[in-house]
């Protein structure tokens, strides 16, 4: 079976564009040139908090900008595309791709963090429950019985 990149899907074995994914793929890239420029103010001001503890030394916010690791942005985009793109699957009634550039643009302030983390919870518990094997269950358990 071929793979098929992110934002993309395969049809008669031939590529096309999922309007979805592909929305998905722009903004990340567009977060990618934004945050390496200015980095989110809550990485900044734990650069900041580092060099003062562990360095005894001020830095200025523009100093700590530049400082910010590139993991640590790439994290920050990971984390915050996942959270939009939970929001979007929880909140969208017709899961339109306006709904979609909805959920990644508006700010993180409006979004019910703790409401999207537990649907999220409940969904995964939803799913490893439906994927149980029984028969491996039922191994599982039996094996632990003659210990």
């Amino acid at each position: 079976m071929k793979t098929v990149p992110f934002g993309y899907k395969m049809i008669d074995g031939i590529f096309e564009v999922d309007k979805l994914g592909s929305e998905i793929v722009s903004w990340i890239y567009e977060r990618h040139i934004r945050y390496s420029e200015h980095p989110p103010a809550v990485l900044v001001e734990g650069m900041i908090e580092e060099y003062k503890i562990s360095k005894e030394r001020k830095i200025s916010y523009e100093e700590a900008e530049k400082l910010v690791p590139s993991d640590s942005i790439y994290d920050y985009i990971d984390r915050e595309v996942r959270l939009r793109i939970e929001a979007y699957k929880l909140y969208s009634k017709d899961e339109s791709i306006e709904d979609l550039k909805y959920y990644l643009e508006c700010p993180l302030a409006e979004l019910d963090v703790d409401e999207i983390i537990e649907a999220y919870k409940k969904e995964m518990k939803k799913l490893f429950e439906q994927s149980r094997n029984p028969v491996i269950i039922g191994l599982t358990s039996g094996r632990r019985d003659r210990c």
